[in-house]
């Protein structure tokens, strides 16, 4: 986790994932935003919400999370991925 990582940040991160997990992306998207929102340098978060944008056809905002995960943790693999996959 990075710098910063309140217990509640880490909360809505899990609870954001889990969401996610279960299929449901809009739910995750709520959840992930507010942990961006409060860590802007969570690549991690910008990964998963980018995926949860994705999902739901949000395009254009996943691929923008996305890069924005690339900036923060570049030539991560599993980012590359997920833009593979929108692209």
């Amino acid at each position: 986790m990075p710098a910063g990582a309140t217990p509640a940040i880490i909360d809505d991160f899990n609870t954001g994932n889990s969401l996610l997990a279960a299929g449901k992306a809009s739910e995750a998207i709520d959840k992930l935003k507010q942990v961006t929102a409060k860590l802007p340098g969570f690549a991690i978060a910008h990964m998963q919400l980018g995926q949860a944008l994705a999902r739901v056809n949000r395009n254009d905002e996943a691929i923008t999370e996305l890069e924005l995960a690339d900036k923060l943790s570049p030539n991560n693999q599993h980012v590359m991925a997920f833009m593979g996959q929108i692209y």
